[in-house]
């Protein structure tokens, strides 16, 4: 049963390299695939999209600390805007259009203005605000050439907030990281896994668990994951213990698909139910391990009703989905892994507008065993 955050329409204006850009009849398993620079890893930005715009400014806030990786004060605020308008465009605000399930479409509106430039009805919002009130209160002045994010939904004023604002999933680790649903292509073993691995198990055993099953999917013998200072003088790292094998030895042991397929589980732990975007999935991954993988990826996404956004360049990626797919679907009949997949192609029409082609699963396993090209 698909969760409430599942996507199956999803459309954006005035965001980034896009003047509009659309998808339809979204499955839970999307793989995405065109040229370079047409726009694959800014759909999955897109879709960073949260109904709450203290949550979306938190999500871009950590977007743009990655890209410039910025280790300052992890409190320091980045003007969004700047990062996520389409920079061809004069309009001020990106549109959003979106079905969860089966419910109606929404829209949603994010618009940035100065505070001068507020309505009445949106300064009254503002000045409600308990951050602003709390930075007026430890004496801080407020300019009226300070930029707000004014939130509507359904044509309704919702909020207006300032760039201070971010939401809570963000900036939760002592060094600044922050979670947010997307692993990007170059996540690979990161001091902040260990960090993560530990804010997540923390007394929770069911969880150990459930990501023990799910990493023993592509790592055999697993017997438990933990953390460990005795290895790397002065550092806790993510260790294994394995059957048969006396030490723990070093997650990053296991390469940059074994390390990459944790980070992957860690995520799908926090967005049950949700979604989860990951840019160039295969990035890492050996082509002899990559069905293997795959199926691994799947289970775990069904397991925890994840709905995943993924992107690839690569014809072996797409080869190993469709095979895992079909044997997937041998093995358990009544999951309908093949109805839940979809395989979008992202390419510019002649007006220079990015489309995204829909294959259903059927279509996509037809071209593939014809030979046909369907990456760009």
């Amino acid at each position: 049963m698909e969760g409430n955050k599942h996507l199956t329409y999803f459309k954006v204006e005035n965001f980034k390299c896009f003047d509009t850009f659309e998808m339809d009849d979204i499955g839970q398993f999307n793989l995405i695939v065109g040229d370079n620079n047409v726009g694959k890893t800014s759909v999955l930005e897109a879709l960073l999209f949260e109904e709450d715009v203290s949550a979306i400014n938190g999500n871009y806030q950590q977007i743009i600390r990655d890209r410039n990786n910025f280790n300052g004060d992890p409190y320091f605020i980045f003007e969004i805007t700047q990062f996520i308008f389409n920079i061809k465009s004069k309009s001020n605000q990106v549109n959003y259009e979106i079905a969860f399930g089966k419910n109606e479409k929404q829209t949603f509106v994010l618009a940035q203005k100065a505070i001068k430039e507020l309505s009445p009805e949106e300064r009254g919002i503002f000045e409600s605000n308990i951050f602003l009130k709390g930075a007026r209160e430890q004496g801080k002045v407020i300019s009226e050439d300070s930029l707000t994010l004014v939130w509507r939904i359904n044509n309704k004023l919702i909020k207006v907030i300032g760039n201070s604002e971010v939401g809570a999933r963000t900036l939760r680790f002592p060094n600044g990281k922050g979670y947010f649903p997307i692993i990007r292509s170059s996540d690979f073993y990161n001091n902040d896994l260990a960090s993560f691995f530990s804010f997540l198990s923390s007394g929770n055993k069911l969880m150990k668990d459930n990501l023990k099953e799910d990493i023993s999917l592509l790592i055999k013998d697993v017997e438990e994951i933990s953390l460990s200072n005795s290895i790397i003088p002065n550092q806790i790292i993510v260790v294994l213990s394995l059957q048969n094998i006396p030490n723990q030895i070093p997650l990053s042991s296991q390469g940059e698909g074994g390390v990459k397929f944790m980070r992957i589980l860690l995520e799908m732990q926090i967005f049950k139910n949700e979604r989860l975007m990951i840019d160039e999935i295969d990035n890492g991954i050996h082509y002899s391990r990559m069905k293997d993988f795959w199926k691994a990826v799947l289970i775990s996404a069904k397991r925890n009703n994840v709905q995943l956004f993924m992107t690839t360049h690569s014809q072996e990626c797409l080869k190993y989905f469709k095979e895992a797919l079909e044997e997937l679907q041998q093995e358990f009949p009544n999951d309908n892994y093949t109805d839940k997949a979809r395989h979008f192609l992202l390419k510019k029409n002649k007006i220079g507008n990015v489309i995204a082609k829909k294959f259903s699963f059927e279509q996509f396993q037809f071209a593939l065993d014809n030979g046909n090209e369907i990456r760009d």
